[in-house]
């Protein structure tokens, strides 16, 4: 045998992690550093801005009116963090460190309702999130997959298909609520006169062991069937249930294997499905695309109750804002009127649970002179919606300020290895990626903050 033979997986080894220094390397010197850094080079150095930035963020702002008149702010109850675009505005009624209690004394299921646009669709940004947190504190699966999706192809946590019979309703009708009920993610399918399927199988690794699929739907008219076909089982269960939302449990041994959900008509309005593990973490994703947060006021209130009863959150996270921003308007006082209707609405619907608002990431266009920069909505829209966290006592967190501010989207689009699509817009999955990163270091360090002040190990 050749002397060097027996090296030759040490020297594979050396190779691949010269090559993943290398790649981490280039993704970190090329381009711009407006956006922060979330790879091995983010440790050695904090990123700073290309150039000062035209305003100040609100939270800066917020911060420095909120301590205006206090002498002792060392001792005020309300004191912010140090993370100055992550802040807690809640009360005790409501507060934030409710969720950060249930992790430290380590509930054993915690559920995270995430609603949002286009920025989530298809599972963007949030499938890393979820991976992120169940290797942190556990859980299995992808919580919420609606019966239908124009991106289903596009979704990498699951694998997704059904018939192209199903009638569809959605909340971007303005007279929803008078025509049909929709479920919490804002659609409602129904059968009509044929017989419609949904298949799955698994995606990436969070379907690791079994876990549980159940269907959610809402109020029968008539008695409808369900026939599930798994592990080479059909299984028959009867729809006839007339609450504003209802979840029945189909399986509880599911390995991600194909199944087929076949529904005999009539049924409807069916809402949708969960994945889901009995243990850790489960974050929903709640996407529609083009919908500015407000359209979550044409669900019905009872339907809200019905949902919160059957499936408790332990946070809510709003993340709106991309439909909204505009290169011609700076005036969002119409917003502000309608997002805070919708926090009051969950806030009722929702007694207790802590309300997250993510604020709108940064968007670019091109300038008259045709440079691209940043949309100069985004400023404002950022300092309206830290505002309307603070008036409405939830907590805030400035993606925009955590990416970097001003000019990090065109920095995203225009590096080496682009973190967003041309559109200056939407990220691809690499820079979901890399933000989901972002978002979950800043998430840890809020609560290692909490953990301290708390004085707890």
């Amino acid at each position: 045998m050749h002397p060097l033979r027996s090296f030759r997986p040490f020297f594979t080894i050396l190779c691949l992690l010269c090559f993943l220094f290398v790649y981490d390397a280039c993704l970190y010197f090329s381009g711009s550093h407006t956006l922060r850094p979330a790879g091995f080079f983010s440790y050695f150095k904090k990123p700073t801005p290309k150039k000062p930035l035209r305003r100040n963020y609100p939270a800066a702002s917020l911060l420095k009116e909120k301590n205006k008149n206090e002498k002792d702010t060392a001792q005020a109850v309300d004191k912010p963090d140090t993370l100055a675009y992550f802040l807690d505005f809640s009360d005790s009624s409501a507060a934030f460190t409710s969720f950060f209690t249930s992790i430290q004394k380590h509930k054993r299921k915690l559920r995270l309702g995430y609603f949002g646009d286009s920025m989530i669709e298809g599972d963007l940004l949030t499938q890393d999130l979820r991976r992120l947190f169940q290797q942190w504190l556990g859980g299995a699966g992808v919580g919420f997959v609606p019966v239908t999706s124009a991106v289903s192809g596009f979704r990498q946590s699951i694998r997704h298909r059904f018939s192209d019979n199903w009638q569809q309703n959605d909340i971007s009708e303005s007279y929803a609520r008078n025509k049909f009920s929709p479920g919490p993610g804002g659609f409602m399918h129904q059968t009509g006169n044929a017989e419609a399927w949904v298949e799955f199988a698994r995606g990436n690794p969070a379907f690791s062991g079994n876990i549980s699929l159940r269907l959610w739907y809402g109020p029968q008219k008539l008695p409808g069937t369900l026939s599930l076909d798994h592990a080479k089982k059909i299984q028959q269960f009867s729809l006839n249930d007339t609450l504003p939302f209802s979840l029945n449990t189909l399986t509880d041994t599911w390995n991600g294997n194909l199944l087929r959900c076949s529904f005999s008509p009539p049924s409807g309005p069916i809402y949708g499905f969960s994945c889901e593990s009995d243990t850790g973490i489960i974050l929903d994703n709640f996407s529609f695309r083009g919908n500015s947060g407000m359209a979550l006021t044409r669900i019905p209130f009872k339907t809200w109750q019905a949902f919160a009863r059957a499936v408790p959150y332990d946070l809510l996270i709003f993340h709106y804002g991309l439909n909204v921003v505009s290169e011609a308007s700076l005036d969002y006082a119409w917003y502000y009127r309608g997002m805070s209707k919708v926090l009051s609405l969950m806030r009722r619907a929702f007694p207790g649970v802590p309300i997250l608002i993510v604020g709108v990431s940064d968007k670019g266009y091109r300038t008259p002179e045709g440079e691209f920069a940043t949309v100069p909505g985004v400023y404002v829209l950022d300092s309206i919606q830290c505002r309307m966290a603070k008036e409405n006592k939830t907590a805030f967190y400035s993606l925009f300020s955590a990416m970097g501010g001003e000019g990090s989207m065109v920095s995203m689009v225009n590096r080496p290895y682009p973190l967003a699509n041309k559109d200056f817009t939407h990220l691809n999955n690499a820079g979901a990626r890399m933000l989901a990163q972002l978002m979950f270091n800043d998430f840890k360090k809020k609560y290692a903050q909490w953990m301290q002040a708390n004085h707890l190990q």
